[in-house]
C-alpha cells in the first residue's frame, strides 16, 4: 500500500514500539474488541490499564487494555465506527508511552486510489 510523504515519514520517524494492525471484516464491524499481537504486549502493563488512543486528528479515545487475554476494549467499537474501518484497513499503533497510542489509519480504498495509473484513466 503506498503511503503519502508525510504519513510515510511520520510513519518512518518512529522511536517508540509501534504494531500494524490489519482489521478484519469482524474486526471493523462487529467485535468490540481488538487483539494485541502476543509478540507486543512486552511492551504494555502486566495489569490491567486504562489506555488512550489518540488519532492523527489529536482525538482521543479511552479504552482498557485487558492484560490477560491482550486485547483493548470498552471504546473499540466507537473508534471503529468513528473511523468507519472496513476489512482490508490498516492501522499502525506507534506506542508513545506505556498507556498512550498514536495510531496512523491506511484504508484500503485509499491504497486502491493511490495505485491508478495515467492508463487507467484513459479507459473509462
Amino acid at each position: 500500500m503506498p503511503l503519502p510523504n508525510k504519513r510515510r515519514r511520520r510513519i518512518h520517524d518512529i522511536r517508540w514500539p509501534a504494531l500494524v494492525k490489519p482489521i478484519t471484516h469482524d474486526c471493523a464491524i462487529k467485535s468490540f474488541t481488538m487483539a494485541i499481537p502476543k509478540d507486543f504486549i512486552k511492551y504494555l502493563p502486566a495489569h490491567d490499564e486504562a489506555v488512550v488512543v489518540v488519532d492523527e486528528a489529536d482525538d482521543e479515545f479511552h479504552m482498557v487494555y485487558n492484560a490477560r487475554h491482550h486485547f483493548l476494549r470498552k471504546e473499540w467499537r466507537g473508534f471503529a465506527v468513528h473511523h468507519g474501518l472496513d476489512d482490508g484497513d490498516c492501522l499502525v499503533f506507534q506506542l508513545t508511552d506505556m498507556t498512550r497510542f498514536k495510531v496512523y489509519i491506511i484504508t484500503a480504498s485509499s491504497s486502491y486510489e493511490n495505485d491508478k495509473t495515467s492508463d487507467d484513466d484513459d479507459k473509462r
